[in-house]
């Protein structure tokens, strides 16, 4: 799911579109991890920020599991007003 936005992010589909086909796919994923996964389109929604999918998912795997997200890449920056964490940029 998360490569279908970042793909369809790519080739500049409408945000619109995407978010109503992450919504349908949703349906067909399997259950055993759902609040990772809602709080990954949460933020990818939020942000409109489809091209950073697996970012979003790292965030949100993160939130339900960490206190604290780690990382060197700077593009987390742009999570930190959104984020339930503290993100520390190394």
């Amino acid at each position: 799911m998360l490569e279908f936005a970042f793909s369809l992010s790519k080739i500049i589909e409408n945000p619109q579109n995407i978010k109503h086909n992450i919504s349908f796919l949703s349906r067909y994923i399997h259950k055993s991890d759902s609040k990772t996964k809602e709080r990954a389109v949460e933020i990818m929604q939020s942000l409109n920020s489809y091209k950073h999918s697996f970012d979003c998912y790292h965030l949100a795997f993160a939130e339900n599991n960490c206190s604290k997200l780690y990382t060197f890449d700077k593009g987390f920056l742009k999570f930190r007003e959104i984020s339930k964490n503290h993100i520390e940029i190394l």
